[in-house]
């Protein structure tokens, strides 16, 4: 069947679930789109509310769609995607994890051989986060993530501004070297 969400046209999707009294049971649900494949599965428990869900998409195209559109055409490479939730409904949790390679921003490239990494753990209070953007920019923080708001810090520091100015700038720029730290 054909999937979208929020307007955006995802690709089609094959689900397999199983209604098994309170039980549902995603055994396996598939998304296909020019972008790639995800995978997913899980289980909820409509009685006590406790759930847990994979999904998984082992090469995403950044310049395929549905991808390319929420982009905005200004990423290329290839993204891999695992996350997981678990908990209750009243109580949830999750974890995400991003890897990028062959990356490109706005047509320029990172740095040849290198890897773009986001890892987020939310205990369903608190959220931590550290990611590399191609060893160029460092991110490191978090906070508080419920239900109520987000009240959330992440420190940003980069050793070579000069590569990351030129990657960003729609023009070319002169050599040159500098570091980036801040909130």
């Amino acid at each position: 069947a054909d999937l979208t969400l929020s307007g955006h046209e995802l690709g089609e999707a094959q689900v397999d679930v199983v209604f098994a009294g309170p039980v549902v049971t995603l055994r396996r649900a598939q998304v296909f789109s020019p972008a790639g494949e995800l995978l997913a599965s899980g289980r909820i428990d409509r009685r006590t509310g406790e759930l847990s869900f994979t999904a998984d998409a082992p090469a995403l195209d950044l310049e395929q769609q549905p991808l390319r559109g929420l982009l905005a055409g200004e990423m290329s490479g290839t993204v891999t995607l695992r996350a997981a939730a678990g908990g209750t409904l009243e109580e949830p949790n999750g974890r995400l994890s991003l890897t990028g390679r062959d990356l490109r921003v706005a047509g320029r490239s990172l740095p040849e051989g290198s890897t773009t990494q986001l890892s987020a753990v939310w205990d369903g209070r608190q959220l931590t986060a550290e990611g590399s953007l191609a060893g160029l920019l460092t991110l490191n923080g978090g906070g508080r993530l419920d239900r109520r708001g987000a009240e959330l810090v992440f420190a940003v520091q980069s050793h070579d501004l000069g590569t990351i100015a030129r990657i960003a700038s729609p023009r070319p720029l002169p050599e040159f070297s500098g570091r980036l730290v801040g909130e």
